[in-house]
């Protein structure tokens, strides 16, 4: 039975169960853990031209950012 609001108007919410289903259980979880290795073979993986990852580069482009921020800095 629906649950009565003050003005007499029944909750829509009221008939929404509280659980998932056993079959749906989990299953965010197995959606991160295939979502976070999908993104680290492809952060890890090098790459054919130079064999670089895009994490190497990516740490050499926070490198040069940093030498150019700290160089700016020193400027009087």
């Amino acid at each position: 039975m629906p649950l009565l609001m003050p003005n007499g108007e029944s909750n829509m919410f009221s008939r929404i169960p509280n659980r998932l289903p056993g079959a749906q259980r989990g299953q965010s979880m197995i959606e991160y853990v295939i979502i976070c290795t999908v993104l680290a073979l492809a952060l890890f993986a090098p790459l054919p031209p130079d064999q670089t990852s895009n994490a190497q580069k990516l740490a050499e482009a926070l490198r040069q950012n940093y030498i150019a921020l700290s160089y700016f800095l020193s400027l009087p």
